[in-house]
Formats: structure tokens, sequence, C-alpha cells
């Protein structure tokens, strides 16, 4: 949440559709690019306070907002609101407001799917991209959850999204909301590989959340960092149940209309692109990061992190000096 973890830098905008973003704003030194940097579940701009000061330090412009549903950015409880195509305009908007007419882009997780769209829909806006962990997403039909399970079990041999049954119920704002415990040792846990069986495997968060376990967190995030959290995703401030809108909006195909009016020559991206995988991580699995972007991303770098989803906040020195190289790759 910008304006508690970084409230000497950052913003509010009310958009011209009424809503309001909360945002970190960092003005460029002398002709740096902005860094337009999204993040995913569950999560704020918090999630980049390890990329913050190393690229502003090094003269970069900044614009990091708290998604939808997240932070101190509304949380409509309307499932119509969290359309990607209107997420989309609305990152559009806040740039528009600050007359940048493009950006270096960033995305992590529901970030990265986010940032796909922008690429199909304002493809100039964008002199680069970045894809961390989840890779870019092309428009792709009709979504079934219980087929990407299946097709995913035949092609790494387990399910990756066995939790968005859970994240779906009525039940999971509350109970991840109301025992933080179990919730963040279970989103970020000193295993990564725990993941497979409790968050990967149909059932598995369920079965965790009835046992109400509390298991080792992950060592680099510190008890300090949790508490920010705890306060940014505390029941008075929305809890969990804005971030869940994103994986509801998804099972209930609401942009399945939007998506399939995008032109197939808008699917290729032209851009610089780098995608950085991470190897421990059983949802964002490498090789199906791959499958699409070998296909639509044509100037392609790839990179792998030995680490977990977290790879910004894990390996956060080794993830500025790749995002680094890139970027000055990118301005030569």
């Amino acid at each position: 949440m910008a304006s508690i973890a970084f409230p000497n830098i950052s913003r509010s905008i009310r958009l011209p559709n009424g809503t309001t973003y909360n945002y970190v704003f960092v003005e460029p030194n002398g002709d740096k690019p902005f860094l337009l940097f999204l993040h995913g579940y569950p999560s704020s701009s918090y999630d980049w306070r390890h990329q913050i000061p190393f690229f502003s330090d090094l003269g970069y412009g900044l614009i990091i907002p708290d998604l939808l549903g997240y932070g101190g950015t509304d949380k409509p409880q309307n499932l119509e609101a969290y359309r990607v195509k209107k997420m989309s305009e609305e990152i559009i908007a806040l740039l528009d407001f600050h007359k940048i007419p493009k950006v270096l882009a960033i995305g992590h997780d529901w970030g990265s799917w986010l940032l796909s769209r922008l690429a199909n829909y304002f493809p100039e806006r964008f002199s680069a991209f970045v894809w961390l962990d989840v890779g870019y997403l092309p428009p792709a039909g009709h979504f079934s959850l219980d087929a990407v399970n299946e097709a995913t079990a035949k092609l790494v041999g387990h399910p990756i999204a066995g939790y968005w049954y859970f994240h779906s119920a009525p039940d999971a704002a509350d109970l991840l909301t109301n025992y933080p415990d179990v919730t963040e040792s279970l989103y970020w846990p000193e295993d990564p590989l725990l993941w497979k069986d409790h968050l990967c495997a149909i059932g598995g968060m369920r079965k965790w959340f009835d046992e109400k376990r509390v298991g080792k967190k992950a060592p680099w995030i510190s008890d300090e960092e949790f508490a920010l959290h705890r306060k940014i995703f505390s029941a008075s401030n929305g809890g969990y149940a804005g971030g869940l809108n994103w994986y509801n909006v998804h099972i209930a195909n609401l942009d399945t209309p939007d998506d399939d009016k995008i032109s197939k020559e808008r699917y290729y991206v032209e851009q610089p692109t780098l995608l950085v995988t991470c190897s421990l991580d059983m949802v964002g699995v490498p090789s199906l990061q791959m499958a699409d972007m070998g296909q639509y991303v044509k100037n392609l770098q790839v990179e792998n992190l030995e680490c977990s989803h977290w790879l910004m906040l894990e390996k956060r020195d080794e993830t500025n000096q790749m995002l680094k190289d890139f970027f000055e790759n990118v301005g030569k």
C-alpha cells in the first residue's frame, strides 16, 4: 500500500471513470525513462520495496500502483469492475495524467496477466517488457479451471491451480484475513516445494485451512515486513476480498468477450522482452511460461533464478541486476 509503505512518494488520483488509485510516483533524472511495476496476488506496491530505492537511485522514474482491489486503491465488489480491459484502460489513464508517453513495464504474477493485455491493447505505450515468473499470456478463449488442472497435471506432473477452487469459495476471504499466520506460512513458506501438495493440489489449500496449519515462513521476509503486510491486508482495509476478485472474474469468463475482439496480429509482442523464470515455483513452472512466449514474442531474452515465486523479494539483488542490465541494453 503506497500511502502506508511509502508515504513520502505516494500519490492518489481519481481517474476519469471515477476509480481511485493509490500509487508510488518518482520523477526520473535527466532522460531516464519511467518504469511501470505491476504486482500480483496477494500484494500491493509494497512488493517492490527492494526495487524502489535501487532504481530511483539510478535515476529511473517510477510509477507503481496498488492495483484494483489492493492497498489504497478502490476495492469494488462488482466483478465487472475487474475486467482486464477496464483495468488496462485505468493504467493508461494513470500514465496519461502524468503525460508519460512510453514506459518500460514489469509484471509479476497477476500483474503479468494485466501486462499481457496492456501489450495487446496499447503496444505503442511500451518500449520494453519484463515478465517475472509468469510469462506473457495471449488471449486464450473460454477458460476452464478443470481443464487447466487436467492439462498441467499431464504436462508437469501436477495440477498448478488447485488453490483456485479455494480462492473462489465464499469463505476464502474471511479465512485468509482472520488467520494471518496460516495464510502467510502457506503463501510465503520456508520450503517453496510445499506448494505442490498444499497449494497446487486440488483440495490442498482447503485442508491446510481446515487444519489451521502454521508452517515455517520464508526467512527472507522479516517480522516487520509481515506486520506491514498484515496492516495492508487487515479487515479494516478490505482484507483479501479485492484480490480474490481477479480469480473470480477469470473463472466467470468475464474477460472472454473482450479478448475475443483482439485481432490475431496484436497477439504478437514486438518490443524487447525479458522473461525471468523461477525454478522452484510449483505454480509458475518455467516450461509452461515458455509455451506462449516462444510463439508470440519476437525479441525474447530468458533468464532463470533458483528460487520461489517471489523472486523480487527472495533474490532481490539478482533480480535488480537482471533488470538493470536489460534496461541498459534496451537503451543502447
